[in-house]
């Protein structure tokens, strides 16, 4: 039964794949929304953008981990 499975599961992903590829072929308006939103995430730089980018860095700052992580020295 779990082989059964797994072979269903595989025909589902080709079913999957061969309608995007169809989709991206004929450039349906399907993907060209999703091209667009892609796109839009990384569009040149914005406020927010730029914000969040430095916040998610310092949060990444070695001496930030360090402060934030509990010594864990015995």
């Amino acid at each position: 039964m779990h082989k059964k499975a797994q072979i269903g599961f595989g025909f589902f992903c080709w079913i999957l794949f061969g309608i995007l590829l169809f989709n991206v072929l004929t450039k349906s308006l399907f993907i060209r929304s999703i091209d667009t939103s892609g796109f839009a995430l990384t569009a040149p730089v914005s406020k927010v953008k730029t914000t969040i980018l430095t916040e998610l860095t310092f949060m990444g700052d070695p001496v930030t981990v360090g402060i934030i992580t509990p010594e864990m020295s015995i």
